[in-house]
């Protein structure tokens, strides 16, 4: 009887350290989309605020260069 009861134990245990860990990875997957949509938004801005900077200055060169890199961005998400 105390073999299976340890066994039982045993299993019980098993099992809630798959389901911890389990949740942990979970956990850490939404942070990391969390992090990974605010860089992309901050990007997003600091791009389009550049680009619009370029725009007031004429200054055609650098708006092509900015807005190159705003689409590959855009599109990476797409």
């Amino acid at each position: 009887m105390k073999h299976e009861n340890f066994y039982k134990e045993n299993m019980k245990q098993s099992a809630m350290k798959k389901q911890k860990s389990s949740e942990s990875f979970i956990l850490e997957m939404y942070t990391q989309m969390v992090i990974d949509e605010s860089l992309f938004k901050m990007r997003k801005a600091t791009l389009l605020s550049a680009i619009d900077s370029a725009l007031d200055n004429r200054d055609k060169g650098l708006f092509q260069t900015l807005s190159t890199e705003y689409n590959k961005l855009v599109r990476a998400v797409s």
